[in-house]
């Protein structure tokens, strides 16, 4: 039976399930046994992320610790990203004008 890591792989970045990761074009959890300086060089490696909203990105209407540095990580190393979520009561421009009302910090 294979453990799962539920820790984040960067720092201040919080999510409330196990981490997957694609290994060979399928989707397999991460053994515990793995060393952990591997699996960051991993994700380092990544051309692109998929990353789910509620609970990953924001819960109820807080952006998560950690988010706007991850996605300011992304667009400086220039990885492809996509949010994706199963709220399918929300529109696509309501998840819009949410996601710029969450990240407007300035």
């Amino acid at each position: 039976m294979q453990r799962i890591i539920n820790r984040p792989l960067f720092s201040g970045l919080t999510a409330a399930r196990p981490y997957i990761t694609p290994r060979r074009n399928l989707w397999t959890t991460v053994p515990v046994t793995e060393d952990l300086a591997k699996q960051k060089v991993s994700v380092l490696e990544k051309k692109g992320f998929i990353l789910d909203m509620d609970g990953v990105i924001w819960h109820a209407n807080h952006i998560l610790p950690g988010v706007i540095d991850f996605i300011g990580w992304l667009k400086a190393e220039n990885k492809r990203f996509m949010f994706l979520t199963n709220a399918s009561e929300v529109s696509p421009k309501q998840l819009s004008r949410k996601m710029k009302r969450l990240t407007d910090h300035d």
